[in-house]
């Protein structure tokens, strides 16, 4: 879109068409698994490059809020954000919440970095990452998350909507 002499930057980050033959993607985003022409992806669902498959899929795991908010604010804002220093923070806060089926991933990472101390960066890099929540680990667009309920068999599953708001 840019690079080609087709667009400009609020293209980049604004367009909802999406472009790929690859078939595994274009289930991803919803697309017919034969390639045809681009295809304009639904209002409120996809917009820019922060929602494409490749922006959201690198990697990132349970982490996401964070894995990605940083992303955003090293790569795309160009902030130097620098590493915490282990030895000033609360045992353990370095480490992922666990998992919970009865809280979201929103509630456990707000909860994981409300201390005084953590939100010097929190604050910063958690909205990013919290806005790109309807959006799984591979970057399927989702409006709630399923998380297993332990030891339920058959395997039982609670849903949490997902609240991607940016206070």
């Amino acid at each position: 879109v840019v690079w080609d002499g087709r667009g400009n930057f609020n293209e980049l980050m604004s367009s909802r068409m999406v472009i790929t033959t690859a078939t595994s993607i274009r289930r991803i985003y919803g697309m017919p698994d034969t390639p045809a022409a681009p295809v304009e992806q639904a209002p409120g669902m996809r917009a820019g490059a922060l929602t494409r498959v490749a922006m959201l899929a690198p990697g990132f795991d349970d982490a996401s809020v964070v894995k990605r908010g940083a992303f955003i604010r090293r790569q795309l804002l160009c902030d130097p954000l620098s590493p915490p220093d282990p030895s000033q923070l609360p045992p353990g806060s370095l480490v992922p919440p666990e998992k919970d089926h009865r809280q979201s991933t929103r509630q456990r990472w707000e909860a994981r970095t409300a201390p005084t101390i953590c939100q010097g960066c929190h604050r910063m890099i958690n909205p990013l990452g919290l806005a790109l929540e309807n959006y799984d680990a591979i970057g399927r667009a989702r409006m709630v998350e399923k998380l297993p309920v332990p030891d339920s068999s058959p395997q039982a599953y609670i849903e949490h909507l997902i609240d991607a708001r940016v206070l």
